[in-house]
């Protein structure tokens, strides 16, 4: 899920796409690099802009910025770098990425910026198998004829729409409106696993004109970044020019004068600069005093905002348990996806990832190795993987 970005402008305003920056992957990474200032040889900052977040959306506008002669003044809360991805290099040399791990097709921005970096990949096509009361084979599942011509319909009817009408379908859950327009019980549930991955939630959570909006081009995971995402977060740390990290110091206020933006941080810090730009997570946004004070719509948003509930890990094993290359399946049990998460060829050590979203999040988060592992063999017995788990470590 993508953070909501605020930009605030001073009498000389800089443009910036949103779209440039935050089209990427949601993340979290690199351990702190406290005091770093990087800065481009030969190059006279015209301008100072305070990025609030280090987050994957924070580096890669301070990356843009910087490169142009910029200075930057980042500001994150945490001791690290990199939002929500981290990867761990497991001692068998397989990369286990706790966070994001694929790239979409569609993330041409991500793309080009790891093309950029020198960064290399390996294609991995999620083409999962179900079990959902019975096994089922990938390509031999999906919904009906019926559900997805009225789907189909929806998605042609929701860009036609005007933004009045857009915003009573956001209100609306994408379940009870395709119940509504007469999708069947068994091909909404369908949908929900098909789905989930993506989301990390229920299609009873998640609105109706967000899930028509992505449908018009849904993305396809097909890539990793070889040495784990983590990977992207230390490359872009290594090329920020003009740049000042600041780190554990959480932003306080954000007070917007007269052609400047002065930003306090938690120990009383203050950072001045003629623009300032927040990818902090939305429900982030209210825990700052902010000078003008947000609009009611920016405040409503940033309460109304609900992120996904994902638990993930992986079980390291002396044998593999799936017999076919790019293994993943969904289940209807805790395990709500399992797949083959090695990353290394001929590794000895097989690793096999669990990801669950949703309800089945709490449940998790909750249970005890022991029987997240027994979930998992369930799963995997349900798929007809009878071998015995291994496990050599989770």
């Amino acid at each position: 899920m993508e953070h909501n970005l605020s930009k605030f402008k001073s009498d000389n305003p800089m443009k910036l796409s949103r779209s440039e920056f935050i089209k990427l992957l949601t993340a979290a990474g690199i351990s702190g690099f406290s005091g770093i200032k990087l800065r481009a040889q030969g190059m006279s900052p015209r301008k100072t802009v305070i990025v609030l977040g280090g987050g994957i959306a924070g580096l890669y506008t301070s990356y843009l910025l910087g490169k142009t002669g910029i200075k930057v003044q980042l500001i994150e809360a945490t001791d690290r770098l990199g939002g929500r991805i981290r990867t761990v290099a497991d001692v068998s040399g397989n990369f286990l990425d706790l966070g994001a791990e694929w790239i979409q097709a569609e993330h041409k921005t991500a793309k080009s910026l790891i093309r950029e970096l020198g960064l290399k990949t390996t294609d991995f096509e999620v083409q999962s198998d179900l079990f959902f009361g019975s096994y089922r084979k990938f390509g031999t599942w999906d919904i009906s004829l019926k559900s997805q011509e009225i789907l189909n319909k929806l998605v042609q009817m929701n860009a036609k729409i005007n933004s009045s009408q857009q915003q009573e379908l956001d209100r609306i859950s994408f379940y009870n409106f395709l119940t509504y327009q007469g999708m069947t019980s068994e091909d909404l549930k369908l949908l929900n696993f098909k789905y989930s991955l993506y989301y990390g939630d229920s299609l009873r959570s998640l609105s109706a004109q967000k899930v028509l909006s992505d449908l018009a081009n849904f993305p396809k995971y097909d890539t990793r970044v070889e040495g784990g995402m983590e990977s992207l977060t230390k490359a872009l740390v290594l090329s920020l020019e003009n740049t000042e990290v600041t780190f554990m110091d959480p932003v306080v206020s954000v007070f917007q004068g007269e052609g400047k933006v002065t930003v306090t941080t938690a120990s009383g810090k203050r950072i001045e600069g003629s623009a300032c730009i927040s990818t902090l997570p939305a429900n982030q946004l209210t825990s700052i005093q902010w000078e003008p004070e947000l609009d009611k719509e920016k405040k409503l948003s940033a309460l109304r905002i609900r992120y996904s509930r994902i638990y993930k890990t992986f079980l390291m094993l002396r044998e593999a348990p799936w017999t076919k290359g790019n293994f993943s399946a969904y289940s209807d049990s805790a395990a709500g996806f399992i797949y083959d998460a090695g990353t290394k060829t001929n590794s000895e050590d097989k690793v096999l990832g669990m990801i669950s979203s949703g309800d089945r999040y709490d449940v998790l988060a909750s249970s005890t190795d022991a029987m997240k592992v027994e979930y998992i063999r369930l799963a995997l017995e349900c798929l007809g993987q009878n071998k015995d788990l291994q496990v050599l470590r989770i």
